[in-house]
């Protein structure tokens, strides 16, 4: 998800970015055991960061996604 949405941006540096940090996030969530429900949060948080990008609505996308990214980092905190 964050990868096509890195894409869609047109910014090479961003793509290679975003990939690089996938693979250490990837990593990262190989070695804790996260909640089943988490799985189902983060994709309603998508859902929602791709609502507002649908829709055009730069802000509503930036403050879905801190969302997401802060809840994303409080479960990886609390499975560490």
């Amino acid at each position: 998800f964050h990868l096509s949405l890195a894409e869609c941006s047109g910014s090479g540096r961003l793509v290679a970015e975003m990939t690089q940090l996938q693979g250490h996030l990837s990593d990262l969530l190989q070695e804790v055991e996260l909640p089943p429900e988490s799985y189902r949060q983060a994709n309603s948080e998508h859902e929602r960061v791709l609502d507002a990008v649908r829709r055009g609505d730069a802000s509503r996308a930036l403050a879905e996604m801190r969302t997401h990214l802060g809840a994303t980092e409080s479960l990886v905190a609390a499975a560490l």
